[in-house]
């Protein structure tokens, strides 16, 4: 039975019934029909829950749930890495798995533990690490290629990510190829 939006199982109405009902004056007749009501809703209750109890549907809708969501994450992180140079909004990311941007963002996050964002952010830094290693494209460049304002932006989020600066990634990377 729904109030104000939530969905209420007949153990709640019933014991909404009886705070509603013991606050006022009743009359005797009012009071019968008061027990008769609650031991029918306590009745229906018990019912619902023993078969709750006995059926399994419930964790197999939460088990097909999570499933979607897992394929609808995965989707949307192969969209985002194949369009990481030129990059996608997440309304559409959102909308090519289906999903509301609201929701979208609360599945990928309780998913991957962060946001579309900041993993997007992630792997654009791990695919310039690629670059880097090459050693042909300035640091500017790099960044903007990856799609950041500006090196300082770039560096900012590349050392969030690796821990370091992205010039002494760089020297670090070509030390270690050629010794």
């Amino acid at each position: 039975m729904p109030v104000l939006g939530r969905l209420l199982t007949p153990h709640q109405v019933c014991f909404d019934f009886r705070r509603l009902c013991n606050g006022f004056p009743v009359r005797q007749d009012a009071k019968l029909i008061r027990l008769w009501i609650l031991s029918d809703m306590e009745h229906i209750s018990s019912l619902v829950t023993a078969q709750d109890a006995n059926c399994s549907s419930l964790s197999d809708a939460r088990d097909s749930r999570s499933s979607r969501a897992l394929d609808a994450v995965e989707a949307a992180r192969e969209l985002m890495l194949a369009t990481l140079l030129i990059g996608t909004s997440i309304e559409t990311v959102a909308a090519s798995v289906q999903m509301s941007k609201g929701h979208f963002l609360r599945v990928f996050k309780r998913t991957t533990g962060t946001t579309p964002h900041s993993w997007r952010l992630g792997e654009k830094v791990r695919s310039s690490q690629r670059d880097l290693q090459r050693g042909n494209l300035s640091l500017t460049a790099i960044a903007h290629r990856y799609g950041f304002a500006d090196y300082a932006h770039y560096s900012r989020v590349f050392k969030q990510v690796i821990g370091t600066s992205p010039s002494l990634w760089r020297a670090k990377a070509t030390n270690d190829a050629r010794g």
